[in-house]
Formats: C-alpha cells, sequence, structure tokens
C-alpha cells in the first residue's frame, strides 16, 4: 500500500502536534490529581481535628464550670438552706406547687419565681432561683439540679421538669442515668471530684436524649449534696452541623461506645442522637483508638472520603467522624480529567485543520515542482537526442585531418581551461564580495544591538535601584512586625493560661519578621553587587560598541575592495570568452577532419546513460510523491533499434554555452537512425525516448486548490 503525500503530511502534523499534548496531559493530570486527592484527604482532616478539638474544648470548659460551681459559696449556701426547707415541706407538696400548680407551661416553667404558700422553701426558691436561671442562661445549660447527699432527694431543678421533688434512690428514676451518677459521686471522696454519664434517653425530659456531669458540694469537710448540670443537645449539634468547608454532602457526627450517634445527622430531620446505629469502617476504627483518613462506605451505603479519630473526653468513649461524598470530594479532579479530554479533541481538530490548511498551501508548491519536473522530462530528452546528433557528427568528422584536430584540440583545450579559470575567479570574486556586504551588514547590526543593549542595562541598572528601596521598606517592616510580635507574646504572658496559644503564635510572627528581616538584608547585599556589575557591564559595553564601530568602518572599506576585483575579474572573463569564441569556430572548421572523432561518439554513449540515469531519478520522485498510475522509463524501453526509422533531428548549436535547442517531440516518441557513411549501423543508434508528463509524475489537480 503507498502512502499519498497528503496523507503522510496531515499524518506528521498530527503526530507533531499531539504527541507532546498527549505526553504532557497525561503527566500534569497524574500529579495535578494526586495533588487534588491529598488536598481532599488534609482538608478533610483538618476539619477532623476542628470538630474534635472544639468539642474536647466544650467538654472540658462544662467540667471546669461545674468543678467552680461546686466550690461556690452561693450555691453552698443555696444547698445548706434548701435542703432543710425541702425536707419541711416535704416532697409531695413541693412537686404539687412547682410542677403540677406551676401556671407556666413547657420550657416556661423556668420564670416561675415562687409560690404563695408562705413556706420557707418558697421563701429561699425567690432568693436563690434567679441565681441559677441567669447562670444557666448565660453558660447554656439544659438543667442545674441540687440532690441531697443523705436522702438523694433532687431538692432543686431550674426548669421544673417531672423530676423534680423525687429521689434518686428509691423513687421512678432509680434506673436512669443520673441515678447512677449521683450514686458514683456522692459514694467517692474528694472535693475535686468531677463525673460525667453518657447519653442516654431520659423520660422527664420527654425521653430525649440527656447526659448529665456532676461534682460533691461541701460545706468545709462534709458533704452536703451533689450539684448535676444536664448537657444541652442543641450545643453538640451547633458545633457538628456546621457544614463550612464541607459542601454539600459533607457531614461531622459523633458516636459513641455504643456505636449509636451522639449528635444529629444534618441529613436528617429528625433527632438521630441514639437511634441511627453507625457500624462502619470508621466507627470501628475510630473506638479502637486509631485516627485515619480513606475512602469507605458511610452509614448510607454512600461511597465517601471519612477522616476519624477518638475523643479525649473522660469518663466516655466518643469517636468524631468527618465525611463527604467521594464524587464531591474529587471533583476537581474529574473536571481536570473531562476538560483534559476536551482539550485533546480539540487539539486534534486544530492539528488536522492545520494539516489541511499547509496542505493547501503547498498546492502553489506543487505547481512549481511539476513544472520542475516537467523541465527535467524535456531536458532529459534533449539531452538523448543530442547526444545522437553528436555520434552521427562525430563519425563524418572522422574523415578530416588528424593533425590539425590535434593541434586545434590542444589550443581549444587550453582555452577552456583558461575560460573555465577565468569564470571561477569571477564567481568567487562575485562570492567574495557578497560575504563582504554581509559581514558588513552583520556588523552593522551588531552595532545596533549593542547600542540597545547599554540602554538595556542602564535600565537594568536603574530598576536594581529601585529594588534596593523595596528591600530597605521590607525590612523596616519585618522590624516592626518584629516590635508588635514581641509586645504580643508580653500580653499572652499576661493573660496566662488562656494566652498560651497566641504566645505561640506570636513567637512564629517573630520568628518569621527576623527571616524576613535576615532575608532583606541579604537581598539588598546581592542587589548592590548586581548594580555594581551592571555598572560595570556599561563601561564593557561603552568598549564594545566603539570596537563595532570601528570594526564597521574596515569591513566597509573591504567591501569596497572586493566588489572592485570582482569587477576587474568579470572583465578578464569577458575577454576570455572571446577567445574562446574564436577557438570554438576554428573548431567546427577543424571537426570535419577530427582524427578522434570516435571517442567523441564514445562520449556520447555515456551522455545518453546520463540521460536515462536522469529519466530514473524523475520516476523515482514521482514514486515517492504517491502516483501509482504514473507511468516511467521502466515501464517501457528507452532507446530502441529500429534500422531505417530516422525522425525530425534535434537542433544542436555548438557553441561556448554548448545550448541544446527543443525537439518538436520533446515530449514524445524521438527516433534516430544513423549510419558511418559507409552503409553500416552504430550500435549506438536507432534509439527513441519515452517522456513523462509532468501531470502524471505529481498527482496534485490545481482545480483542488482554486478556492485556496
Amino acid at each position: 500500500m503507498k502512502i499519498t503525500l497528503n496523507t503522510k503530511i496531515i499524518t506528521l502534523f498530527v503526530i507533531a502536534g499531539l504527541l507532546p499534548f498527549i505526553i504532557t496531559s497525561v503527566l500534569s493530570y497524574r500529579i495535578a490529581s494526586k495533588s487534588l486527592y491529598e488536598q481532599s484527604f488534609n482538608h478533610l482532616t483538618s476539619v477532623r481535628d476542628i470538630k474534635k478539638r472544639q468539642i474536647e474544648e466544650y467538654f472540658e470548659r462544662i467540667r471546669l464550670d461545674i468543678s467552680a460551681l461546686s466550690e461556690d459559696p452561693t450555691i453552698s449556701n443555696a444547698m445548706m438552706e434548701l435542703k432543710l426547707a425541702f425536707k419541711e415541706i416535704g416532697a409531695e407538696k413541693a412537686h404539687e406547687l412547682y410542677v403540677k400548680k406551676n401556671p407556666f407551661r413547657n420550657e416556661k416553667k423556668i420564670d416561675f419565681l415562687h409560690a404563695t404558700d408562705g413556706s420557707k422553701y418558697s421563701s429561699l426558691h425567690a432568693t436563690y432561683h434567679p441565681y441559677f436561671k441567669n447562670l444557666l442562661e448565660k453558660c447554656g445549660y439544659y438543667d442545674i439540679f441540687l440532690i441531697d447527699s443523705e436522702t438523694g432527694d433532687i431538692i432543686y431543678t431550674a426548669f421544673k421538669e417531672p423530676d423534680f421533688g423525687s429521689n434518686l434512690v428509691s423513687g421512678p428514676y432509680t434506673d436512669t442515668n443520673i441515678s447512677r451518677l449521683y450514686h458514683e459521686v456522692n459514694s467517692a471522696d474528694g472535693h475535686d471530684l468531677v463525673k460525667m454519664a453518657d447519653f442516654e434517653p431520659y423520660e422527664p425530659s420527654n425521653l430525649e436524649p440527656a447526659s448529665f456531669i456532676a461534682a460533691p458540694i461541701y460545706s468545709g469537710f462534709n458533704k452536703i449534696g451533689v450539684l448535676v448540670i444536664q448537657i444541652p443537645i442543641d450545643q453538640i449539634n451547633n458545633i457538628m452541623t456546621e457544614r463550612a468547608g464541607l459542601g454539600e454532602t459533607g457531614e461531622t457526627y459523633l458516636v459513641g461506645s455504643d456505636r449509636f450517634m451522639r449528635s444529629d445527622s444534618r441529613f436528617f430531620d429528625k433527632r438521630t442522637i441514639l437511634v441511627n446505629k453507625i457500624d462502619t469502617e470508621a466507627t470501628r476504627d475510630a473506638l479502637a483508638g486509631k485516627s485515619e483518613c480513606k475512602i469507605i462506605k458511610d452509614y448510607r451505603g454512600s461511597e465517601v472520603l471519612s477522616a476519624y479519630a477518638s475523643l479525649d473526653i473522660k469518663d466516655t468513649k466518643w469517636a468524631v467522624i468527618a465525611e463527604i461524598d467521594k464524587e464531591e470530594a474529587f471533583k476537581a479532579a474529574a473536571l481536570l480529567k473531562n476538560w483534559n479530554f476536551i482539550i485533546g479533541i480539540a487539539a486534534l481538530l486544530f492539528v488536522t485543520g492545520l494539516g489541511w490548511i499547509v496542505l493547501k498551501i503547498t498546492g502553489k508548491i506543487s505547481g512549481l515542482f511539476k513544472m520542475l519536473l516537467s523541465d527535467l522530462t524535456e531536458g532529459s530528452s534533449q539531452v538523448a537526442a543530442a547526444a545522437e546528433q553528436i555520434s552521427e557528427s562525430s563519425q563524418n568528422l572522422a574523415e578530416g585531418s588528424s593533425k590539425q584536430a590535434a593541434s586545434i584540440e590542444e589550443t581549444s583545450s587550453a582555452t577552456e581551461e583558461i575560460s573555465s579559470m577565468a569564470e571561477r575567479n569571477a564567481d568567487n570574486a562575485k562570492e567574495a564580495a557578497s560575504l563582504a556586504n554581509l559581514c558588513n551588514t552583520s556588523a552593522e547590526q551588531g552595532d545596533r544591538a549593542m547600542g540597545m543593549l547599554n540602554s538595556a542595562i542602564h535600565e537594568i541598572s536603574g530598576s536594581s535601584k529601585k529594588i534596593s528601596n523595596i528591600i530597605k521598606i521590607i525590612d523596616e517592616i519585618a522590624f516592626q512586625t518584629n516590635l508588635l510580635a514581641l509586645n504580643a507574646a508580653v500580653e499572652a504572658a499576661r493573660a496566662g493560661e488562656h494566652g498560651k496559644g497566641f504566645a505561640v503564635v506570636a513567637e512564629e510572627v517573630r520568628n518569621l519578621a527576623q527571616r524576613s528581616a535576615n532575608a532583606a538584608k541579604e537581598t539588598a547585599q546581592l542587589i548592590e553587587d548586581s548594580v555594581g556589575k551592571v555598572d560595570a557591564g556599561v563601561e564593557l559595553t561603552n568598549k564594545v560598541g566603539a570596537s563595532l564601530k570601528e570594526i564597521v568602518k574596515n569591513v566597509k572599506k573591504t567591501t569596497d575592495l572586493v566588489n572592485e576585483i570582482a569587477n576587474t575579474s568579470q572583465e578578464q572573463s569577458e575577454g576570455v570568452s572571446q577567445v574562446g569564441k574564436a577557438i570554438t569556430q576554428m573548431d567546427q572548421v577543424i571537426q570535419q577532419n577530427a582524427a578522434n572523432a570516435e571517442e567523441t561518439a564514445s562520449a556520447s554513449e555515456e551522455l545518453s546513460a546520463q540521460a536515462n540515469s536522469l529519466l530514473s531519478l524523475v520516476d523515482k520522485i514521482a514514486q515517492e510523491s504517491g502516483n501509482r498510475k504514473a507511468e516511467t522509463h521502466k515501464d517501457k524501453p528507452q532507446v530502441e533499434n529500429k534500422p531505417d526509422q530516422v525522425t525530425e533531428p534535434v537542433q544542436i548549436s555548438v557553441g561556448r554555452n554548448k545550448k541544446v535547442l527543443t525537439n518538436k517531440q520533446n515530449t514524445d516518441l524521438i527516433t534516430h537512425d544513423k549510419g558511418n557513411g559507409n552503409g553500416k549501423k552504430r550500435g549506438f543508434g536507432n534509439r527513441h525516448l519515452i517522456g513523462l508528463s509532468a501531470d502524471a509524475i505529481i498527482p496534485m489537480d490545481e482545480e483542488a486548490f482554486k478556492d485556496f
């Protein structure tokens, strides 16, 4: 199968255009996708760590709050006074007054200040309730309990739910987490004791999940009660359902040791705490103490990117999990892949179109190429015909005088050699003149380029000085930043424990400021050195410019001298050419008697062979162009012996330029029949040449390019 030139050109453009693009696209996609994957993992890990820190800090704050409140004299006094008053009024009476007969309903019950029964308990309730209500609202707790350490009675609650007045030892709520927490704290010793109970459904709160934290209340060395705070769910949900950085499908949630959720899911409208059980690879690993980020199936069955870790909360075993759908997490990488594909298709179309345009442009070149092949075909035919004529003439000239031929041959040979030398000298002189002109032009261009270089170096010098000023400003900014960081560190030290984190940041800022100052000083030194070198470069370019101007002047003189030599050589060549013409006229007369006519005939045979070689070359060009239909000289004989057949001869002008004129049959069959004057035929006679058409060699139709 022979591939056409058109196909070769378009294929070459496609390969040259797409191969580098494909390699670059594949490498860039792999690098970029890997970077995007790592970025997604790192981002989700950061979200997980932020949530983990927020939850741990929240529970640690509650522990510190209850530890401080249990030692608050106000709460201690309230515990002692309400304890005595509660015994006087009785649990049933207190429950009836503040729960059953509470004029407010539901969450508004906390607004009931005191009953009008005139009891001491109601009077104390009116005194202490505003304090507890303010504390609850300010800290965001769900409820506050005061429990008698001797009897287990709940002698006070801020929210007045059904558990107020009940007994945690023998009452209806003995099997709740608050009861177990009370027994654990009440039976232990230590003023600093703080215990927490995990979430469980709590009947007084409408079976909503409730978690409690408790600390003992002492009066001196005597334990008088237990302070219990009911931890609000909303505070935890506010932290965990914050969507910043999680997109449309991301969420963070908490899971307990029983693998039930400890925070509500953002994908459900109803409560999911203690309702949805999360038994996934992430929860198992996180509860086992592992911290990792990987792709798994979540509790909804979706493939997600999951970052998980265990929480450091005393008395509990929880895990925090941050997840986002894999499709959304790696959306940027998928988008990059799609764009690479689209750009690849566009590049393919562009390169193919470009190849087609180039092919259109080469149509004009192909026309010139066809003309060249046509001239080659015609010339080769004429050379073959001329060889036949020379052979015939050499036989007629064989009868001439050999002595005169030898003498003239020597003279002609010497003249031709002189003429050839004169022509070579003239050509060399012209070439030297051309090179001298090029040198002159190049020297002038170099002089102009040196002037531009000098101007550019001056501009670089000015820019370097401006950069030096900017670096000094950066140094001053770094110094001021260092002072600000030092002041921030001092303020952080004054803040004590709460300023430790800020002190670390201030120290890092100070270190960065010092490093920036050092870098600015080093850069300023480098800029100053650069300015000095630029000034030295300016001096050097001035010297080089002066040298180039001197070179331009000398090259101009050389060019003038070479032009004079070229003109002289041309005149010399014309004189030798006139001598050659005179010798040629003598040669035309003497060749009638030349004794070496046989050698001339042999040379004509060699000329015929060269003509055949030229036709073979034309045939190869036709094959390379992809034309399978063109007939070549290999398919038909170029020389045939046909006795007694003579066609119209080719006219030959034997002169200085030895120019062969056009034969009327130069594109058709050319035959010659010649003899030696004695009735004998020469072995190299009786030949004909098959010419080739240029349109047959180059299969390109100009009609295809007329619209271009």
